[in-house]
C-alpha cells in the first residue's frame, strides 16, 4: 500500500456549521463552580470515560484476511482550576490506555497535559495556553501504522473589551509535530515525511446586538512548514462570520458561514 494524498491542490469552499440548543446553555458558566473537590482557591474534578470497548474486526485495516481482536479504550482525567484574584489557571491531565488482548504491539499509553492561564482586567484579558501531547496512534485515515507522535501546541493572545457591546480577541498559535524516528509506512519514514511546524494568527470581533444575540467575525491565517523542504508546505486562510443566540433566546445556538482558501507551495502534490 502507498501513501495517498486526499487533499486538493487549492480550494475555496463554503464552511457551514449549525449547532442548535444545548451548547449555548453552558455559556457563561464557570466549570470550577461545579468542581467535585474544593480547597480554598483550588478546585478539581476527576473523571473516567471508556470511549470504546469490544471487538475490532480489522485491527490493521487489511483488505484481505483481516485480523480481529478485543480492544478497550480507557481515559482517566483530572481537570483543575486555580483562582488567585484576577488570575485564572486551568490544568487538564488525561491518560488514554489503548488495550489490545492479542496484538500487544498495538497497545499504548497516551498522555495529554494542557495548561491555560488568563488575567482578567477591566480593559481586557491576556491569555496563554500550552499542551504537551504524546500518542501512539494512526496519524490519519490514510496511514495504517500506529506511530508515536509528539505535539506541542501553544497559543497566546489578548481579549480586548471595547465598551459593553464589542470584544476583540487577537491570538497567535504555534505547534511542532514530531513522529518517532523508527516509525515507517511502507518504505517511507513518517518522521522525514510528516514532521512539521505550524504558525497561526487569528482575530475575532464580537458585537452584542442585543443581550441574547451576538454577531461575530473571525479571520485566521495558518502556515504549515515541513521539517524537510517539501511541496506539502501550505498556507490556509479562513474568514468566518457568525451569529450566536444565548440560552435566553427563543432559539439558542450558533450559526457560522465562512470562506476558506488553501494554498500549497506545489499544487500538483495534492492532485496526485
Amino acid at each position: 500500500m502507498t501513501m495517498t494524498r486526499l487533499c486538493r491542490a487549492a480550494a475555496t469552499s463554503c464552511l457551514v456549521g449549525l449547532l442548535t440548543s444545548g451548547g449555548a446553555a453552558a455559556q457563561g458558566v464557570d466549570p470550577a463552580d461545579n468542581a467535585v473537590v474544593r480547597m480554598g482557591p483550588l478546585a478539581w474534578t476527576p473523571s473516567l470515560s471508556i470511549p470504546s470497548f469490544g471487538y475490532d474486526t480489522n485491527i490493521f485495516n487489511e483488505a484481505r484476511a483481516p485480523r480481529r481482536d478485543f480492544t478497550a479504550n480507557v481515559q482517566p482525567a483530572v481537570d483543575a482550576w486555580l483562582r488567585l484574584g484576577r488570575v485564572r489557571v486551568t490544568v487538564r491531565e488525561q491518560l488514554n490506555l489503548m488495550y489490545f488482548r492479542r496484538y500487544a504491539s498495538e497497545r499504548a499509553l497516551n498522555n495529554s497535559t494542557t495548561v491555560t492561564g488568563r488575567v482578567d482586567f477591566v480593559w481586557g484579558s491576556p491569555h496563554a495556553s500550552a499542551t504537551f501531547l504524546r500518542t501512539k496512534d494512526r496519524a490519519d485515515a490514510r496511514i495504517d501504522t500506529r506511530a508515536t507522535i509528539r505535539s506541542r501546541p501553544t497559543s497566546a493572545g489578548i481579549d480586548f473589551h471595547l465598551g459593553r457591546s464589542v470584544d476583540v480577541d487577537l491570538e497567535a498559535t504555534a505547534n511542532h509535530i514530531a513522529f518517532d524516528g523508527r516509525s515507517s509506512f511502507g518504505n517511507t519514514s513518517l518522521s522525514s515525511a510528516l514532521d512539521r511546524d505550524s504558525r497561526g494568527y487569528r482575530g475575532t470581533i464580537r458585537y452584542a446586538v442585543t443581550p441574547p444575540t451576538t454577531l461575530s467575525l473571525r479571520v485566521a491565517r495558518q502556515e504549515e512548514e515541513f521539517s524537510i523542504p517539501s511541496p506539502q508546505d501550505n498556507v490556509t486562510l479562513r474568514v468566518i462570520p457568525g451569529i450566536a443566540l444565548s440560552a435566553d433566546a427563543l432559539i439558542s445556538g450558533d450559526l457560522q458561514v465562512g470562506w476558506l482558501s488553501f494554498d500549497p507551495s506545489d499544487p500538483a502534490t495534492y492532485l496526485a
